[in-house]
């Protein structure tokens, strides 16, 4: 049987994103969200939002890259820079190496206590931009923390078959050996697939849903409204979403819609 979580990423990055994601909640096209803790975010905004959304899979989408962090900058000096602001990403690439691992575990570990002050049940784990891929370190860091708390985490082999780079197919080997390797220990979806590449149209969005094999599959989703420098990408996605055809297309590749309760059961 063909599962397929639809996880939209970013709730509580900004309260334009959030509206887009409790439309297609509430449609039935979302069945799990990744949220950031350390923007626009609290335990109780978190709690209320469950409770007016109860029906999906909620997980921590670890952010290392935007605003300020949840510690006191002083503990965690080697992730910021002078303001106290995390490095943007282009910045978080080049630095990585740099940056002490006890002070990224020490991050992660204080959005995730920040997360379950809520008391909204935390299913998964995954990171926003995709940090836990850029190093080695930062990839042993993922598997450690899902070990530790006996959690899911997103599986890293990416799936975009319209995506035919030698640059993509290099790292999509690189990580399925990252994926081969964590899969022995931490509970993951058997792929990821990446529906959205900028400019993909509807022949590739329905190309890679074809693609997609028996087993429990996660959709790489970031729908939202205008907010922000990326708000048109956004904004395709949620139309995508929401289009009878995306509908149909699910309905015809005999599909069944489920989230991260079905790797922790």
């Amino acid at each position: 049987m063909k599962k397929i979580i639809i996880n939209a990423d970013d709730l509580f990055l900004n309260d334009k994103i959030n509206e887009g994601i409790e439309e297609l909640i509430d449609a039935g096209l979302v069945t799990s969200v990744s949220v950031i803790v350390n923007i626009n975010c609290s335990p109780e905004k978190l709690r209320e939002f469950y409770e007016m959304h109860p029906n999906v899979s909620y997980g921590l989408h670890v952010n290392l890259t935007e605003g300020f962090p949840v510690n006191r900058v002083s503990e965690v000096k080697s992730l910021v820079d002078g303001r106290g602001r995390f490095y943007n990403l282009k910045n978080f690439i080049f630095r990585v190496h740099l940056m002490k691992t006890s002070e990224i575990i020490k991050e992660i570990e204080s959005q995730i206590k920040l997360f379950k002050e809520s008391d909204v049940p935390l299913l998964h784990i995954d990171s926003h931009s995709n940090v836990f891929w850029l190093s080695a370190a930062m990839r042993k860091i993922q598997r450690q923390i899902a070990m530790k708390y006996d959690i899911p985490t997103r599986c890293p082999e990416v799936i975009d078959i319209n995506n035919r780079s030698f640059v993509f197919k290099l790292l999509r080997l690189y990580l399925k050996l990252h994926r081969n390797s964590m899969r022995k220990k931490v509970q993951m979806p058997d792929a990821l697939i990446d529906l959205f590449g900028r400019g993909a149209t509807a022949d590739n969005v329905k190309r890679n849903v074809k693609c997609i094999k028996d087993g429990i599959s996660e959709l790489l989703t970031h729908p939202g409204y205008g907010c922000c420098e990326d708000f048109m990408e956004r904004e395709r996605q949620l139309e995508i979403l929401k289009s009878k055809w995306f509908r149909e297309l699910l309905t015809d590749n005999e599909l069944k819609l489920c989230d991260f309760n079905e790797l922790v059961r």
